[in-house]
């Protein structure tokens, strides 16, 4: 696992860019204080760095508060399976704190600048902040819903509409975090990326990917893709076109 850097500045949890969009629920005071002293700093990581791993247990639970990660397992041959994205705002390391140690790795897809809290403040959440503790408990069963979507799409959905509804679901939740220009959102992933998240070859996810250009629907530029016709796209994907729903931020 790669180093994690501390940096010698860190934001101040009231003056969070994060916490002015409209997705994330508003912190009382008194909240907002309490997240103040329970995180302990910022880190940078670079692209390809493993932030958790599975079967260790870490000191540290994290925010992302810039970049993407994913969650994934490795199997004994090498072969990965990618679980699902994760963008500014979600909060990782939770397993740990209830299973005892990381039952899955989580990796930087991008650059990652990362809020760090200290996990042996975690249970005041439970002791004093109920609305925080639901937070939580909310944010695990959205987790577990994203999973579980994830398999559906793996089991029952043709190639082209698992590739749509991901393009999809991610241009709803960049979106959400106003990282959306002109229709145009970041693109990371790698061909390898794709079929270890969709459960299909590199060779198919580059077949489906060209198809979905083709259909004009979407532009491809490098690292870069433009949803041209959101609602047909999400026809297409037979998913709902909708933001999401707000969300807490720790």
């Amino acid at each position: 696992m790669a180093r994690l850097e501390p940096l010698s500045t860190t934001t101040p949890c009231q003056n969070c860019a994060l916490r002015a969009l409209p997705i994330f629920r508003c912190l009382s005071g008194a909240e907002l204080a309490f997240v103040e002293k329970f995180k302990i700093g910022e880190l940078e990581v670079q692209a390809g760095s493993d932030i958790l791993l599975a079967g260790t247990h870490s000191a540290h639970l994290f925010t992302i508060f810039g970049g993407w990660c994913f969650r994934y397992d490795l199997m004994e041959d090498g072969r990965r399976q990618i679980h699902s994205l994760l963008l500014p705002g979600d909060f990782i390391g939770l397993q740990t704190e209830m299973l005892g140690t990381m039952q899955h790795s989580v990796q930087s897809l991008t650059d990652v600048r990362l809020c760090v809290f200290s996990r042996e403040r975690f249970w005041t959440i439970y002791e004093s902040f109920p609305e925080l503790a639901f937070d939580l408990t909310w944010a695990a069963a959205c987790g577990e819903r994203t999973v579980e979507v994830a398999l559906s799409n793996v089991g029952q959905r043709p190639s082209f509409e698992r590739l749509a509804a991901l393009v999809v679901h991610l241009y709803r939740q960049l979106d959400g975090l106003r990282l959306v220009k002109d229709g145009t959102i970041l693109w990371p992933l790698t061909q390898q990326h794709v079929a270890d998240l969709l459960g299909l070859s590199t060779v198919h996810v580059s077949r489906v990917l060209r198809r979905l250009v083709d259909s004009g629907l979407v532009r491809l530029d490098g690292r870069r893709l433009t949803v041209v016709d959101l609602p047909a796209l999400a026809e297409v994907a037979a998913v709902d076109p909708e933001k999401p729903l707000r969300r807490p931020l720790i």
